[in-house]
């Protein structure tokens, strides 16, 4: 799996953006943003991050991150 970095969207905002995931990065990334339990690290993580998908395709996902507190949650990304 690629390493997560962390650049600014066209709307100027610090975002995770993926060309061509792999089903599996899809999949890590879907689950991470749709995780509702809130005693699961990726709930946290995410909220932590104020993570928002922006967008979501087949050959490309956007996530923004609305709060500046989003390393934790690209570190744990980039150890699974």
């Amino acid at each position: 799996m690629r390493k997560f970095e962390v650049t600014t969207s066209v709307h100027g905002m610090p975002s995770l953006e993926v060309r061509d995931p792999t089903e599996e990065e899809g999949k890590i990334l879907r689950e991470l943003l749709a995780c509702n339990w809130i005693n699961d690290i990726r709930y946290e993580l995410r909220c932590e991050a104020g993570a928002f998908l922006q967008s979501d395709h087949s050959d490309y996902i956007l996530i923004e991150f609305w709060k500046p507190t989003y390393q934790n949650l690209i570190d744990w990304l980039n150890n699974q």
